[in-house]
């Protein structure tokens, strides 16, 4: 991530935004403790790098660093007013960065809207933290805070270090990964990434939100297969990228958390996200039941192969588009903060989620309160004509698997009594 950074300078590249809304009135010495408390706890809020001007920079953690606070008071503006004023700095201060020689890599923005309202920002860089890390340290953030209002101390388990998951990728057989994924993606016409076209420029957020029958019909379809929704999604993807670029034989990344399934590991703080690539040929006639299995399959296999960076997964090659599912667990004390803000103000509940990586499509799958796709187009290129095409094709190819996997259901059970019949293919 920093070589490719260094190689490819571009305002706000691995700059993660990310924002919730607080009570308007709160324990400003518990609330400053509680951040001080979390830094002094995970050290790789304390991080920063030395020797960025090289192939091998390393990374160093700080004995004692400050937590970054910035506030602002927008109550004299309306909420129009508020909203473009809001935007526009967290747009300049994210595409700003940081110094990644100095830290923290992390700063904290609150603003203050109404008297029962304030929102509080985050801008990170992406080697510090997961989006599942962001949601553990807000539950961790609201545990110490009570805490430290109430004049007790937090009671927690110890920190997992980060380090224990270097040490484990560490271990892992690079020459065993390496050779599978030269096997796996041998004579892969892509789609690859072309260069970047800019130095400057803004990215592109194209959003379509999912109807919640669509996501029960397609949570149904995934536990009937043996699978997973994310799985249907991918295969959904499959087909946009197929039927836009004329081959059955496709290639994308998917990120996913890279935990070991463990509650020490879920519990841990830190950059655990992986992107794997996903190569997936359509068969021809192949139902839609079959096809989702065959890619279920084929990530469980990869998944046993990712002690390799990207690059050498790809052969030194590009992905274009990445999906990344943002199922966090969510805290059910997260819950009641948010529920009980100001909830009629515009700001109060809008996203203000923002992620520039690498790659120039990146698709954001989110699952919660509530269901949506996000696609963002990268700044360091012009966003393809088909942006907003691409997200409904998506959802088109939603409705489609959810559709034909319910009618090979049901000609499944009408097999049992009249021999059996085809099924529709992918």
């Amino acid at each position: 991530m920093l070589t490719s950074a260094r190689q490819r300078p571009f305002p706000g590249l691995y700059v993660i935004q990310s924002g919730f809304p607080l009570p308007g009135e709160l324990d400003e010495a518990a609330f400053r403790r509680a951040w001080d408390w979390l830094f002094a706890r995970h050290a790789v809020l304390r991080t920063y790098y030395e020797g960025l001007d090289t192939d091998t920079p390393v990374q160093r953690v700080a004995d004692h660093v400050e937590p970054w606070f910035e506030e602002r008071d927008l109550r004299g503006l309306d909420p129009q007013g508020q909203e473009q004023r809001l935007l526009s700095e967290l747009d300049e201060l994210r595409l700003a960065g940081f110094e990644l020689g100095r830290p923290p890599l992390i700063r904290l923005l609150r603003y203050r809207l109404t008297d029962n309202l304030q929102l509080l920002v985050q801008h990170h860089h992406y080697s510090l933290l997961d989006g599942w890390s962001c949601m553990r340290l807000r539950q961790e953030l609201l545990l110490a805070y009570q805490a430290f209002a109430t004049g007790s101390e937090p009671e927690t388990d110890p920190a997992r270090p980060f380090a224990e998951h270097v040490a484990w990728v560490e271990s892992l057989d690079r020459d065993a990964a390496a050779a599978y994924w030269a096997r796996v993606m041998e004579g892969s016409t892509g789609p690859w990434a072309g260069e970047p076209q800019r130095t400057q420029g803004r990215l592109t957020q194209v959003q379509r939100a999912l109807d919640p029958r669509l996501t029960d019909r397609l949570d149904a379809a995934a536990k009937s297969a043996g699978t997973t929704f994310a799985t249907f999604a991918q295969l959904a993807w499959a087909r946009v990228l197929a039927d836009r670029g004329g081959s059955e034989d496709v290639v994308f990344g998917v990120t996913s958390n890279g935990r070991p399934a463990t509650a020490e590991a879920e519990a841990a703080v830190g950059p655990f996200i992986s992107t794997l690539p996903v190569r997936f040929r359509f068969a021809p006639d192949e139902p839609v039941t079959a096809a989702v299995r065959r890619l279920h399959l084929q990530r469980l296999e990869a998944e046993e192969h990712g002690g390799v960076e990207l690059a050498v997964m790809t052969g030194g090659r590009s992905l274009e588009s990445v999906l990344v599912f943002d199922n966090y667990p969510v805290d059910a004390s997260l819950g009641a903060v948010s529920a009980a803000v100001e909830s009629d103000h515009p700001l109060a509940h809008r996203s203000y989620s923002v992620a520039q990586t690498e790659f120039p499509i990146r698709v954001d799958v989110l699952r919660g309160a509530e269901d949506a796709l996000v696609l963002t187009f990268a700044g360091d290129r012009e966003p393809p004509h088909d942006a907003d095409e691409l997200a409904d094709r998506w959802v088109d190819a939603l409705h489609t698997l959810a559709a034909r996997s319910e009618s090979e259901q049901e000609k499944s059970r009408q097999e049992k009594a009249d021999g059996g019949t085809d099924v529709p293919a992918v």
